[in-house]
C-alpha cells in the first residue's frame, strides 16, 4: 500500500491526478466512460506497483553480489530485460502518461544505461515540458557527458519549476563548481558571476534542508572556491553550521574552519584561540598545520578582504539564477 500510494504521490507531483475526477454527468454514456477512465489508472498504478517490487529485488540482488564480489551478469541481464519489456509495455499502452517513462528512465539510469535512459526522458520532456524532475535527470546526462551548457539551462529550468527541492540548487551549485572554467571561457559568466552563483545554489539547497549536514557543509566550503572569497560571509556559514554540527569530528573540523576564516581576516589573537582547542586525533595534523598557517600570517598578513575586479558584463545563460545579494 506504500508504494501504492508514493505512486499516487508521484502522478500528482507532475501534474497528473492518481485517480481522474468524475464529472457529474447525467448521460449514462458519460458516465461509464468516465469510470472506465478511473478504472484505468487504478490498473496503471497496479501494473506499476508490481514492476516496482520487481525493481527492490533486483537493486537488492546487485547490492546482494557486489558484496560477496560474484556478479551473475547473465542473469541480471535478463531481469533487465524483463523490466524493461514491461515498461515499454506499459507505455504502449498508456502513451499519455508521463510517470511510466519518469520510472523507466531512473530504473535504466540506476542499472547504467544512461544513453537509453537519456532517450526516454527527452520523450518524457515531449509529453510534458514542465516536469522539474525530467530536466534535473537530463541535465544530469548532459553534466556526466561534459556538456555543462545544455545542462545548465536544464538545471535552471528545473528550479524555476520546483524551486523547493534542495537537490536541484545542489546540483547547480556542483556543475558550476566542476565547470567554471569552461563557462567563463565560453561568455556564460564571469568569474564573479560564476562564484555568486555557485555559493548562491549551494546556499539554497542548505536553506531548503537544514538538517542535511553534508549540504551545509558544501555551502560553508564553497567559499574556498571561490577566486575572490568573502571572508566575512564565510565565517558567519560556519558560525551558523557550529550550532548544528555533531559532536566531534563535524564540530571541531567546523572550529578549525572559523580559526582559517578569522585567520584571512586578519583576527590573528581570536582565530589562535579556537586553532588551540583540543581536537579529536585525526584532525590534530590539520590544527598544527593551521596553527603554523597562522604563525606565518602573522608575521606576514594578507589582505583582510579579496578585492574583487570589476568586470565586464556578458551574456548569461536562458534564465538567469538568483544572485547572492
Amino acid at each position: 500500500m506504500q508504494k501504492l500510494a508514493a505512486i499516487s504521490c508521484l502522478l500528482i507531483l507532475v501534474g497528473c491526478s492518481s485517480h481522474t475526477p468524475v464529472a457529474p454527468e447525467k448521460d449514462s454514456s458519460a458516465e461509464t466512460g468516465s469510470y472506465k477512465s478511473v478504472e484505468a489508472q487504478s490498473m496503471l498504478d497496479r501494473r506499476l506497483l508490481r514492476i516496482l517490487e520487481m525493481q527492490d529485488r533486483l537493486y537488492q540482488e546487485i547490492e546482494r553480489e557486489a558484496k560477496i564480489e560474484k556478479v551473475n551478469s547473465g542473469y541480471l541481464t535478463q531481469q533487465i530485460q524483463d523490466l524493461s519489456g514491461q515498461y515499454e509495455s506499459i507505455i504502449a499502452d498508456n502513451p499519455d502518461s508521463v510517470v511510466p517513462y519518469i520510472l523507466y528512465g531512473k530504473m535504466l539510469r540506476r542499472v547504467g544505461d544512461t544513453e537509453e535512459a537519456q532517450l526516454i526522458f527527452m520523450q518524457a520532456n515531449t509529453l510534458d515540458p514542465k516536469i522539474a524532475v525530467v530536466k534535473q535527470q537530463m541535465g544530469n546526462y548532459y553534466a556526466e557527458k561534459g556538456r555543462p551548457h545544455e545542462a545548465l539551462i536544464l538545471y535552471v529550468d528545473a528550479i524555476s519549476l520546483d524551486p523547493k527541492v534542495a537537490v536541484y540548487s545542489y546540483g547547480l551549485g556542483q556543475l558550476i563548481y566542476e565547470y567554471r572554467e569552461k563557462l567563463v571561457e565560453d561568455g556564460v559568466y564571469t568569474v564573479t558571476q560564476a562564484d555568486k552563483n555557485m555559493v548562491q545554489a549551494f546556499r539554497d539547497a542548505a536553506k531548503l534542508e537544514p538538517k542535511n549536514h553534508d549540504y551545509q557543509m558544501r555551502y560553508c566550503e564553497s567559499f574556498y572556491d571561490q577566486a575572490y572569497p568573502d571572508w566575512k560571509k564565510a565565517l558567519a556559514a560556519w558560525e551558523g553550521f557550529q550550532e548544528k554540527a555533531d559532536e566531534g569530528v563535524e564540530s571541531d573540523a567546523v572550529h578549525l574552519h572559523r580559526a582559517r576564516c578569522l585567520m584571512m581576516l586578519g583576527r590573528y589573537d581570536e582565530a589562535e584561540t579556537l586553532a588551540e582547542m583540543d581536537v579529536v586525533p585525526l584532525l590534530k595534523s590539520t590544527r598544527e598545520h593551521l596553527l603554523k598557517e597562522l604563525e606565518e600570517h602573522s608575521k606576514n598578513p594578507v589582505r583582510k578582504y579579496s578585492e574583487i575586479p570589476v568586470e565586464s558584463e556578458t551574456k548569461t545563460p536562458t534564465k538567469e539564477v538568483g544572485v547572492d545579494e
